[in-house]
């Protein structure tokens, strides 16, 4: 008789914590501002090809930004599925994108996995803000928070 009583008892716990520990998930899901708190001028990308090391190749993006009030830091740009760190230079942000590269590291295969340790991972391109031709994604910091804002009219710039 106390079994079944201890085991509706404990269901009910279960059930209960259950549902709080889903409540508590947060979102992960990215939200892009609408507007972003600094005005965009122009961003150009310009494709660039190495003849030093082989087939180099990769996109060099220029940033112009002419207001900036809330002096936000512009961290990274999402470009046709590549990531990059944008810099500030002398005329405005910058940033590089290496696309292919014909230097082959040299990876050690080992049935011992700690004999592979020093192995460096293959960068996969990142197809999580692969937009199209002209649209590009800048993550920046404002009040010690990162934001997302999708600039959807770049303008190609020639070799």
């Amino acid at each position: 008789m106390r079994y079944p009583i201890v085991f509706v008892f404990l269901c009910g716990i279960v059930t209960i914590g259950c549902s709080v520990s889903k409540s508590k998930v947060p979102n992960t899901e990215l939200v892009f501002q609408n507007k972003a708190s600094f005005v965009v001028e122009t961003v150009q990308f310009q494709p660039w090809i190495s003849d030093i090391n082989g087939n180099d190749s990769g996109y060099h993006i220029y940033i112009t930004i002419s207001e900036n009030k809330n002096q936000v830091t512009l961290s990274r740009i999402y470009f046709k599925g590549f990531i990059a760190k944008i810099q500030v230079g002398k005329t405005g942000y910058f940033a590089s994108i290496q696309t292919s590269s014909t230097d082959e590291a040299d990876l050690i295969m080992s049935e011992n996995q700690n004999d592979e340790y020093g192995n460096i991972p293959i960068q996969l391109p990142n197809n999580q803000f692969n937009f199209g031709e002209n649209t590009c994604v800048i993550t920046y910091i404002e009040n010690g928070e990162v934001k997302y804002f999708e600039y959807p009219n770049m303008i190609k710039k020639e070799l």
